[in-house]
């Protein structure tokens, strides 16, 4: 810990920003600095070292920040520390304090051990069909574990494709998250149960619903990562709307997907999602570059060389709803569009599924025609 305190004044010396300067940054009572640098005996609150160290060290928060967690004993800052470590998948820190507090004299502590013991199973995806009854054992005494235990029920309807009981149960848990006292807990639930609706409202086609809990992330204090993946998702509910807004934010997801350290999630976005947008609105095709097979079918059929796309598509194995729609509008023929629109109702994809319907529409199908076949 006082390794950390160091570098913590060594920066503020590098500044040339006095404590008080600081305090005010972070929103915090002067006393906090003056006591980190003249007592440090006193341990900082969980929120307030954060708040610190993303503040001064935006790109070294987790190195800093497991720094601090190893060195506190606090009850509340530990709880805190089990929900930083889980939300930001440092699971081998996750696991030392799982550890340390299924042993602690603190009854409550050794609650949230346990649950995010679960936790720790289900993000290392070491759960079966028993998972869901383990769940419903836990009798939790806490607000944070009753919903964090709910919240995990959700996880586990979204991966298993129940959407009627997650959307049911996800309701509930958006009223029961108001009730948190604590706000860096508040916000990371929240952010939990905002992903999973984010990306459900997207498999749904419904695009504002998708927007709202894509927005409550990025506007949140998460991490990189998850922005990077809220932008994604928010980049694709413009594709069929406006050119610049989608390519506007899948390079945002993609910068953020870098500076977190997912450089191959950025290279997917470059071949993919960005090649997609171009060639789906004819634009700056010059500029497209992609080594995935559809989308060089794609760019291929935008350029006016469809012999070429055909060609690309029929050595393709197994084939998706977007290549049987790259096939449609090569070959002229509806009948890969109609199997396009099976295979995206298959998956459960009510979004991409816009992909034929759309092209369909334009060659003259009737949309009471079309309404009946989704």
């Amino acid at each position: 810990m006082n390794r950390l305190i160091q570098t913590i004044f060594n920066e503020l010396d590098k500044r040339n920003m006095p404590a008080r300067g600081l305090a005010a940054a972070v929103d915090v009572d002067p006393g906090t600095i003056s006591n980190l640098k003249n007592r440090p005996e006193i341990e900082v609150k969980f929120q307030n070292m954060l708040a610190i160290i993303q503040y001064l060290f935006p790109d070294r928060e987790e190195e800093l920040m497991e720094i601090y967690i190893r060195a506190i004993n606090k009850p509340e800052n530990l709880r805190l520390a089990l929900e930083y470590a889980s939300f930001n998948r440092n699971l081998p820190l996750l696991e030392y304090l799982i550890n340390r507090e299924l042993n602690s004299d603190n009854r409550v502590n050794q609650e949230w051990a346990k649950v995010y013991q679960l936790m720790l199973d289900l993000q290392k995806n070491h759960y079966d069909e028993d998972f869901l009854l383990m769940l419903r054992a836990v009798r939790a005494t806490t607000i944070e574990m009753d919903i964090l235990t709910r919240i995990m029920e959700c996880y586990f309807f979204y991966n298993n494709d129940d959407y009627r009981s997650f959307f049911a149960l996800s309701k509930t848990i958006e009223k029961s998250i108001q009730n948190i006292y604590n706000q860096y807990i508040k916000e990371t639930f929240l952010v939990r149960i905002s992903e999973i609706l984010l990306n459900s409202h997207f498999r749904n086609g419904e695009v504002e619903q998708c927007r709202r809990y894509a927005n409550i992330v990025i506007d949140s204090n998460a991490n990189k990562f998850r922005k990077a993946n809220a932008y994604l998702t928010l980049s694709y509910t413009y594709l069929f709307e406006n050119y610049d807004t989608s390519i506007k934010l899948l390079l945002r997801s993609k910068e953020l997907s870098v500076e977190s350290g997912n450089v191959d999630k950025a290279l997917l976005i470059e071949n993919k999602s960005i090649a997609f947008a171009k060639c789906y609105w004819s634009k700056d095709l010059e500029s497209v570059q992609t080594n995935n097979e559809a989308e060089q079918a794609h760019l291929a059929i935008r350029r006016g060389n469809k012999e070429l796309a055909i060609s690309i598509l029929n050595k393709i194995e197994q084939h998706t709803g977007f290549t049987k729609y790259y096939l449609g509008i090569a070959t002229g023929k509806e009948q890969y569009l109609y199997e396009s629109i099976a295979m995206f109702k298959e998956q459960g994809d009510l979004f991409f599924i816009n992909l034929p319907l759309i092209e369909l529409k334009r060659r003259g199908v009737s949309e009471y025609i079309l309404q009946a076949i989704i």
